[in-house]
């Protein structure tokens, strides 16, 4: 996965990407490999928690400008 997001955002700087885990707690995140923040969305997930996980995301790029 790391590999395409590298990709992509070569292609579109500044691209956003919301990783999702395939379990409760995904050995990546145990290992650092991922930031548990708001680019990160844990299942299971509510319907409302895609959203509010992308508009935390923006925010965050939003206050760092």
């Amino acid at each position: 996965m790391h590999e395409l997001v590298s990709i992509l955002r070569a292609r579109a700087p500044g691209l956003k990407v919301l990783h999702t885990t395939g379990n409760a707690r995904n050995a990546r995140v145990n290992n650092g490999a991922l930031d548990p923040g708001p680019a990160l969305l844990i299942k299971p997930f509510t319907l409302d928690d895609p959203a509010l996980r992308l508009r935390a995301l923006l925010e965050r790029d939003l206050l760092r400008r």
